[in-house]
Formats: structure tokens, C-alpha cells, sequence
């Protein structure tokens, strides 16, 4: 009867500790996989990226950015998670390039370290906005140019920068001097909702700033 006993606290006892283990899984809101469970968690992998990790890599990018330009004061730069893994892209702006080369440019990072993804060139009426809207993390693009104000949407496809148009208003009128059948508004996209975001977030200004590139970088606080 004793040894019944002990078979049946044996069993018990392995019951519990599984039960704890499985209470005791879980990801951490410090390290970003890329890939969500089916629940919505996302899952921790080996190639989990830490905070420490990107801003690291990206503010020794910046201080070596600093220190090869031929006019560093013209840097800028600004982060936002706009495929949302938990670490966001790197937007470095230099207003000192030559005139065929691009403005902007995307870096995102990985464990191998910071990677270029694309860019696009700016003017002087550019604008970059950003949506509270979670389900529009990319950057949204204002520049005016041809007669034409244009609005646009930054998120990265497949590592690469995929900078869409959107929409554009003929405000100058450009369209009947060239002779072309079109409304003041022309829709250059299919997506309704990234359309009526854009619109908001220019109606209500919510512009990102800039922060300028030093000698020796830190990135403050949270960031997008």
C-alpha cells in the first residue's frame, strides 16, 4: 500500500512541475524575433535582436558617418520600426549629397549588422509623417513637384525600401496646360486606407522630427 503511495506522488509531483514550466514559457519584451506566434506572442529565436544591439550598431554607424563627410553638420537621422520586428529601420537625411544622388537612405539591422535597403531623394517641400495608426507603421512622404503635390508611403518589402505614391493634387493647374483629362486629385494607389491616412496625418501635421547626426551618437528613449 506504501509503495502505491509513493507511485501516486511520484506522478502527482511530475504533473506539477510540467504545468509550472509551461506557465513559466513566455517571450520578453526586450529581444524581437521577426516571427509571431499563431496566439500573437511573438517568439523568442536564436537570432533575437536586443535594444542595446540595433541602437549600438546604428549610433557606430552614425559616429563613422560623422567622421567621413565632408560636411557633417548637414547630417540628420531619425528611427521607425516600419516592419514592425522590433527594430526599427535607421532614416539618415544628408542635405550635402550631390544633386543625382539620394537624400535619404534606409538602414535596417540584423546580426550581421547594418544593412543599406534603399532611398529616395527630397526637395525642398519635403515632409515625413508618421500615423498612430498600428496598422500603418511605415512613413508617410509629402514633397511638391511638376505642379503637383505628392503624397506617398515608405515600408520595407522583402529587406528592400518600397517607397509607393499614393495620391497627388493638381494644384497649379499643370495637367490642362499639358493636356491631360484628370481631376485635381488623381489616386496613383488601390489602398484606400493608406490614402485616407495620408490625408490625416498631413491635416494634422504630425511630422517627424530630425535629429542631427553628431561625433558621438546616442539614441534617445523609445522610438517608433
Amino acid at each position: 500500500m506504501k509503495r502505491m503511495f509513493a507511485m501516486a506522488a511520484a506522478v502527482l509531483l511530475s504533473l506539477v512541475l510540467v504545468s509550472c514550466g509551461a506557465a513559466a514559457t513566455g517571450s520578453s519584451r526586450d529581444s524581437v524575433s521577426g516571427t509571431v506566434a499563431a496566439s500573437g506572442t511573438a517568439s523568442v529565436s536564436e537570432s533575437s535582436v536586443t535594444d542595446n544591439e540595433w541602437k549600438s550598431a546604428y549610433e557606430s554607424y552614425m559616429d563613422h558617418l560623422y567622421q567621413s563627410s565632408k560636411h557633417p553638420g548637414l547630417l540628420h537621422y531619425f528611427v521607425r520600426d516600419i516592419d514592425q520586428n522590433g527594430a526599427p529601420e535607421l532614416f539618415v537625411i544628408d542635405h550635402g549629397v550631390e544633386p543625382d544622388k539620394d537624400e535619404l537612405t534606409v538602414y535596417t539591422y540584423a546580426e550581421d549588422g547594418v544593412t543599406e535597403t534603399g532611398g529616395r531623394g527630397m526637395n525642398g517641400t519635403t515632409r515625413f509623417l508618421y500615423s498612430e495608426d498600428p496598422s500603418c507603421p511605415g512613413v508617410f512622404s509629402f514633397d511638391v513637384g511638376g505642379g503637383l503635390e505628392r503624397y506617398g508611403y515608405m515600408t520595407l518589402g522583402d529587406g528592400r525600401l518600397s517607397d509607393i505614391d499614393l495620391w497627388n493634387e493638381d494644384y497649379s493647374g499643370i495637367s490642362k496646360i499639358l493636356g491631360k483629362d484628370r481631376g485635381r486629385i488623381e489616386e496613383t494607389s488601390s489602398d484606400k486606407q493608406l490614402i485616407r491616412e495620408s490625408k490625416k496625418v498631413y491635416k494634422k501635421n504630425q511630422d517627424i522630427e530630425y535629429l542631427k547626426i553628431k561625433a558621438k551618437n546616442v539614441i534617445p528613449g523609445e522610438q517608433g
